[in-house]
């Protein structure tokens, strides 16, 4: 988190603790002799809100001018592990692309597998099966160039490439946005 986040998160909490006393102090009915208002004290005591009402719209104000409050965790996003099935039951043909994909997975020679068909029939199911178990016999670190991360998004008919793009990068910890808008393709 950033630091001034934090010092405003603190004086927030001060001030909120502040304000509690203060509202116990507005509980008590002081009165002069048991009789009138005690004037005095409240000119004094409504100085005290007016004070916290200004330091309340200060930190609101503060609050609203902050951009990023801090970092996202990458290993906080889901895992491959946590998109699997735990209880995934081939089928005949599924069976089949499961092991050509992880014999593929072995050789050096590719770098890129793609999986295609009809809606519905469990592509992505197998393609998080097959990410489980590479990770799992860490077929992915074997290959010349290893990757230590097995990143899965789902591309449509008609595919939206920003979102596809900033799906991978959230999960790699990249910002895909700049000054300017989005990064260009040299800068990444």
């Amino acid at each position: 988190m950033h630091k001034n986040v934090q010092d405003l998160q603190s004086r927030a909490g001060e001030t909120l603790s502040d304000t509690g006393t203060l509202e116990e102090e507005i509980q008590l009915n002081k009165r002069c002799f048991n009789w009138c208002p005690n004037w005095i004290w409240r000119y004094q005591l409504s100085k005290k809100a007016m004070k916290k009402t200004q330091d309340i719209s200060e930190l609101l104000e503060n609050f609203g001018r902050l951009g990023p409050v801090g970092y996202r965790d990458p290993t906080a996003l889901p895992t491959i592990d946590f998109l699997c099935s735990k209880e995934f039951v081939f089928s005949k043909s599924s069976e089949t692309a499961f092991y050509q994909i992880i014999e593929a997975l072995k050789d050096e020679h590719i770098n890129m597998i793609g999986l295609w068909g009809m809606g519905g029939v469990g592509k992505t199911t197998l393609a998080c099966e097959v990410g489980s178990l590479a990770k799992k016999l860490n077929l992915v670190d074997k290959k010349l160039n290893s990757f230590d991360k097995v990143v899965i998004t789902t591309v449509s008919q008609k595919p939206n490439f920003e979102r596809i793009q900033d799906q991978i990068a959230q999960y790699i910890g990249f910002d895909m946005k700049n000054d300017q808008g989005r990064r260009s393709e040299q800068e990444l």
